[in-house]
């Protein structure tokens, strides 16, 4: 439910841009059923929230998703549980979320149009869930939309995999440093990404505060800006 005392936080944390340079983009965030990434999608939803960007979620069948509860609670990751599940920044900002009007009212992904936005951010995951979302040739088209039409593409974790296969060329890999310890707000040096161009990705959700952030950034570049920019 939408609570009183949710719509107080997402009033401050969602902030109305005040001047032209900071002009609301519509950020297109498709998502399976269920078995999504908490942090991988709560963390770029808040940070893109805060800095007044509309954020439509796209699923399926048009229906409410569920992220992984696995990542959400960690049940059944045994030793690995603290290494793996969300840490506190992730389950608050995977909660705020789906507490928001947006997630409640998700397109289909078939109603989407790839002309009414003007950028696609693509979460990861790790559970069988995922596989409708990095199987569907319609997403497959349309990240290769996306990418023909020069919009801004995110894909964090397993959401490469989505990118991968839009059929566009792919660049030489870099794995970067080695993933274990998690970003946070106040340790973004921690998280790693790669640009190129247009192009945002990253590893795990340990990456998803850096992420969040560059991506957020590269919504108020100017166009001509974007295809200039290289690594990040």
């Amino acid at each position: 439910m939408y609570s009183s005392t949710y719509g107080f936080v997402y009033s401050i944390v969602r902030p109305q841009p005040t001047t032209p340079e900071l002009a609301v983009s519509r950020v297109l965030m498709p998502l399976p059923r269920f078995d999504f990434d908490p942090t991988e999608s709560g963390v770029p939803w808040l940070e893109l929230s805060r800095r007044g960007h509309d954020v439509v979620f796209a699923t399926p069948d048009g229906k409410v998703p569920k992220a992984d509860c696995r990542m959400l609670y960690g049940e059944g990751l045994g030793l690995w549980r603290a290494l793996l599940m969300a840490d506190s920044n992730g389950r608050s900002a995977h909660n705020f979320m789906a507490e928001s009007p947006a997630y409640a009212r998700p397109l289909a992904y078939e109603q989407v149009r790839i002309e009414d936005f003007d950028a696609i951010l693509l979460p990861g995951g790790h559970a069988s869930g995922m596989r409708e979302y990095l199987e569907s040739t319609f997403l497959q088209a349309l990240v290769a939309a996306a990418f023909t039409n020069s919009l801004i593409v995110g894909a964090i974790c397993h959401g490469v995999v989505l990118a991968a296969r839009s059929r566009l060329p792919n660049g030489d890999f870099d794995g970067g440093p080695a993933a274990i310890l998690r970003d946070t707000p106040d340790r973004i040096e921690r998280g790693f990404v790669i640009r190129d161009g247009n192009y945002l990705s990253a590893r795990w959700p340990g990456d998803a505060h850096r992420f969040a952030h560059v991506f957020s950034a590269m919504l108020e570049e100017p166009k001509l800006a974007r295809s200039t920019q290289g690594a990040a």
